[in-house]
């Protein structure tokens, strides 16, 4: 684009030049990247920003300005192509099979979503012989029949139809072949002549007498007819009417216990060559029937022939094919009786029985003895459809033919009792205070399955009941002298729930050196674990004894006697050692308070207790962790009386006094022992006894440390000994040597 290069000039060029000044070459290389920005930019809008040139003017050709509104044009968009160019929405036919023709008169809706003309094959095994589509046309074609259309739109059709059907005496079968649509039903109804008209291989099947409703699967499905053999009439000549021919399954199940025998009899017929419109089954002594179903089933009754009962079925109509009929019967049996014969229902009028025979039993033991032709069977050989019928069966057999006598074997056995509910834990918690009043709180977590109340039997007649939550909610217990009974939320199943109960007995004054025995209920049902803690008067010191909680823990004890021998043997005793400080005044006017405020419940309580009242919700009063307590522990208690915690009681003194009397024991025997090389064997058998009464006592700080004590106590005393003796003789030997 240079100055010196020679272009033609046109008459646009002109009227370019007149307006724009003159160019220059630094103008035209400004020009040229100018446009080449230009073109590489896909869209203005989004390209960059051109520089503000004020009042430059630009000098461009025809043909770069018609590339440049080019470029600046967006192309079209173009149309996507439908899916599929057309398809039959639905198609409806209603058809008569008559002779060798099945006529055939269809409603067809046909949607087109290609634009312009459209190719359909439709039928390839029918002769269309009227149609009317609108501009819809049909063109025959190498396949059948093609319809053409032109689209898009949509259009209704109607067309009727012809094809040709097998039509000799039997079996007669005919593959029907449409086009397919989503919703693609045929009705057809079969002429004179025509017997058993069923529809394979089809779908939503609907079989009548003489008509079939079926869904084409894929635009496919199957005819089967039959049509009557004839004899040629001549001389002596007549038409022969087939017998039907029928085979039969039965699946009989007993269910039998407690002697009740009962259960459900499933008849599987299939009917062969002719229809029947009537079944008879011959039915066993001692049963009776109370239900029958099966399909076109018009009535069914009990009919006495001779001396046998028969149970006649009618049908609405003549039936072949495949038929179930299902037979709920019910009887019942000695259970002293060692083997009972198994019920047989005979069915009349069949020409070939396989059947099977199956046994459910609850509580009895059952056992099968075989007569002629009956082999044994597991249970899971029968179809999965007639198991879900019955119950669960413990014995089968099976036979063919006409079967011999089964027997049954029944051994009935008595249920064996079992737990019903269980406590699963047991949190209890006793004040004791010093008048003998005895409070007792507990949380019970209880699993129940069917029972109405949980039982409590009490220790004492004398003792009230303050509370019963069940759930959290306030609930009114039952009671018979010693004996509570608890209401139990109850379910379908096992049921789990929570149950607080507050108890207050009224017993003798607490006494010095008396034991006093904390109890608990007496429950009629196993507890798993138990965890109880017993609250005491701080002005007293304890000793819990033998009992089968095992002690967890305790907080103001003098050593049980029980623990001597694993002191003597070294293992230090687990004790509450936490020696109580003087009772001062504020401490007795705290519990003074606690037992004038449970006093004070226990009055409103009894002031508005009546007969239908819901017991109040009675909290442990604040400030009992501070007293002396007891803590035990117990898993799986099943005691046939109220279980106890027996703990001994001792005066506040006697600890001071059993402490004293080892420090004096100690201090006897080290003294005898640093003494013993001075007296020989005089004094270690008086060594050796304060020894073990220093032991015995209870209190003790143990063996080990007693033993280590009284060593050391007799190495000083026997090392002073050693030092005055030593110090007296060297001042005998100054004295006696020369002066």
């Amino acid at each position: 684009m240079g100055a010196n290069v020679q272009r033609p000039t046109s008459n646009f060029q002109l009227r370019m030049k007149h307006i724009l000044a003159p160019t220059s070459i630094r103008r035209d290389v400004f020009t040229w990247f100018l446009l080449t920005a230009l073109l590489i930019t896909p869209a203005w809008a989004q390209g960059p920003q051109l520089p503000d040139l004020k009042n430059t003017t630009l000098e461009i050709s025809w043909q770069d300005f018609k590339a440049l509104v080019e470029a600046s044009r967006m192309a079209a968009t173009p149309t996507p192509t439908p899916p599929r160019a057309a398809f039959l929405r639905s198609a409806e036919y209603r058809g008569r099979l008559e002779g060798a023709i099945l006529r055939l008169t269809g409603s067809l809706e046909l949607e087109v979503l290609a634009s312009g003309w459209v190719r359909l094959p439709m039928w390839s095994q029918a002769t269309v012989i009227s149609f009317e589509g609108g501009k819809a046309l049909l063109s025959p074609s190498g396949a059948g029949t093609e319809l053409m259309v032109q689209g898009p739109g949509s259009f209704e059709l109607k067309v009727e139809l012809v094809i040709a059907a097998p039509d000799h005496p039997g079996d007669n079968h005919l593959d029907l072949i449409l086009p397919d649509a989503p919703l693609n039903v045929v009705e057809i109804v079969a002429g004179a002549g025509i017997e058993n008209l069923e529809a394979k291989n089809a779908l939503l099947v609907s079989q009548r007498r003489n008509r079939s409703f079926f869904s084409l699967k894929q635009g496919r499905a199957s005819l089967s007819w039959r049509r009557p053999f004839e004899a040629e009439q001549g001389a002596g000549g007549e038409v022969i009417t087939p017998e039907a021919r029928v085979h039969l399954k039965s699946y009989q199940m007993l269910d039998v216990g407690e002697g009740a025998l009962g259960g459900l009899l499933v008849l599987d017929y299939r009917i062969r060559i002719a229809e029947i419109s009537s079944a008879d089954i011959e039915m066993p002594d001692g049963i009776e029937v109370f239900e029958v179903s099966a399909p076109g089933l018009e009535s069914w009754k009990v009919l006495r022939r001779d001396a046998d009962r028969v149970l006649h079925l009618v049908f609405g109509g003549p039936v072949g094919g495949d038929v179930r009929v299902s037979v709920g019967f019910e009887g019942a049996y000695d259970p002293q009786e060692a083997l009972i014969v198994a019920p047989r229902f005979k069915a009349l009028g069949i020409e070939r029985e396989t059947g099977w025979l199956t046994v459910s039993a609850g509580g009895a033991e059952v056992s099968l003895k075989l007569g002629e032709g009956v082999l044994p069977s597991d249970p899971s050989e029968l179809p999965a459809d007639i198991l879900q019928l019955g119950g669960n069966p413990v014995a089968a057999c099976k036979f063919s033919g006409v079967p011999g006598e089964i027997l049954l074997g029944i051994r009935e056995h008595e249920d064996a009792a079992v737990l019903t509910a269980i406590i699963e834990s047991l949190n209890a918690t006793t004040l004791l205070l010093e008048d003998g009043t005895e409070a007792l709180w507990m949380d019970l977590r209880i699993k129940n399955n069917r029972r109405q109340f949980l039982r409590l039997d009490l220790a004492h007649e004398q003792t009230e009941i303050w509370s019963l939550l069940v759930e959290s909610q306030p609930a009114r217990p039952k009671r018979s002298g010693e004996t509570i009974l608890v209401p139990l939320p109850r379910g379908g199943q096992e049921v789990s729930s929570t149950i607080s109960l507050v108890l207050l007995n009224r017993g003798p004054a607490l006494r010095n050196f008396r034991v006093v025995k904390p109890s608990l209920p007496h429950f009629d049902v196993p507890v798993t674990e138990a965890l109880w803690t017993v609250f005491l008067p701080p002005q007293h010191r304890y000793q819990a004894l033998n009992s089968p909680f095992g002690i967890v823990s305790e907080s103001h004890p003098v050593t049980s006697r029980t623990h001597l021998q694993t002191t003597l043997l070294g293992t230090m005793a687990k004790s509450m050692d936490y020696a109580a400080a003087p009772v001062s005044g504020e401490l007795k006017k705290m519990q003074a308070d606690k037992e004038e405020s449970i006093m004070a419940q226990v009055q409103s309580r009894q002031n508005v207790l009546r007969r239908g009242a819901l017991p109040v919700r009675i909290a442990l009063p604040a400030g009992v962790h501070s007293l002396p307590s007891v803590r035990a522990a117990r898993i799986l208690m099943v005691d046939p009386e109220a279980p106890s915690l027996p703990i001994r009681m001792w005066p506040s003194w006697a600890k001071a006094f059993v402490s004293s009397l080892n420090l004096l024991l100690i201090a006897a025997t080290g003294i005898l022992l640093g003494l013993w090389f001075r007296a020989k064997r005089r004094y270690l058998s008086l060594a050796l006894g304060c020894l073990v009464l220093s032991l015995i006592v209870p209190g003790g700080p143990g063996f080990g440390a007693t033993v280590f004590s009284t060593a050391l106590l007799a190495l000083c005393l026997w090392t002073v000994l050693l030092i005055i003796r030593w110090v007296k003789k060297r001042r005998t030997r100054k004295e006696e040597a020369p002066g």
